[in-house]
């Protein structure tokens, strides 16, 4: 019966990984950036949401990765040219949005360029369509590359154009690894 339990045990806390080959969602390729960070979503410290974040800047896709302080992964957030998945651990979901409905003149690497600045030119940058408005600002100096340490987003509605619902994102960058592949 002990040795039941504590089988049982390291199964449990190793959430069945044993059985399971591990794959990675998005293969990192030769020029990805893996960027991680701590996030905090909102404003005030009481109410705000605290997150550890792994992001991969790839060629053609971005790749979003959200964990608590424990290390679980709660979601992940994959955009490419033509959608966003929405993979949410916790509830075993997987969402998908078309961004060519939302925005028929979205390219994902005219926007990448807009937020990853090499040398800075702007310290903010604006980006909305009919369903979203964002603001990237505050940037900051991380590892050869500039990026923003604030995100500002609202959503709109869409019969009065009028902003519904803005949060704040406050990103503190840990580190930045480059993936050099032959």
């Amino acid at each position: 019966m002990k040795n039941f339990l504590c089988f049982f045990f390291i199964l449990f806390f190793s959430s069945c990984q044993i059985f399971q080959k591990k794959k990675p969602t998005l293969s990192t390729l030769k020029n990805d950036v893996i960027i991680y960070a701590n996030a905090q979503i909102g404003e005030e410290q009481l109410n705000s949401i605290n997150l550890k974040t792994k992001i991969i800047f790839s060629q053609d896709s971005l790749l979003i990765e959200a964990y608590p302080f424990m290390g679980l992964k709660l979601a992940e957030v994959i955009i490419t040219n033509d959608n966003i998945y929405i993979n949410q651990k916790i509830t075993n979901t997987l969402d998908s949005i078309d961004l060519q409905s939302l925005d028929q003149q979205f390219e994902f690497k005219k926007f990448m360029k807009t937020i990853i600045q090499t040398s800075l030119k702007r310290d903010s940058v604006l980006y909305q369509n009919n369903y979203i408005g964002s603001v990237f600002t505050d940037y900051k100096y991380v590892d050869s590359i500039f990026l923003p340490s604030k995100i500002i987003y609202w959503k709109k509605n869409i019969i009065n154009n009028k902003e519904v619902l803005k949060q704040t994102v406050y990103l503190d960058y840990k580190s930045v690894k480059y993936s050099y592949r032959l």
